[in-house]
């Protein structure tokens, strides 16, 4: 399972907070735990209570990334 990060704008994904996004990892249980992240630089599908649509995210990312475009945690 990986997770999909979208940064702010001018955000960059540094050392400290791929460290929090680590720490916080390892503190989940074993079967939530996620093994790689990939960025994502457009905005989450989202419903009209602002929840992101997971399977409609799910489908954009099989559809235009590629496997090789996920990095392990």
């Amino acid at each position: 399972m990986f997770v999909a990060l979208r940064l702010d704008q001018n955000q960059e994904l540094d050392l400290p907070l791929l460290g929090e996004v680590k720490a916080r990892n390892r503190k989940l249980p074993d079967f939530k735990r996620v093994t790689g992240y990939l960025l994502w630089n457009r905005d989450f599908p989202r419903t009209a209570s602002l929840k992101i649509k997971r399977t409609v995210l799910a489908e954009e990312i099989g559809k235009t990334t590629d496997r090789s475009a996920i990095v392990e945690l």
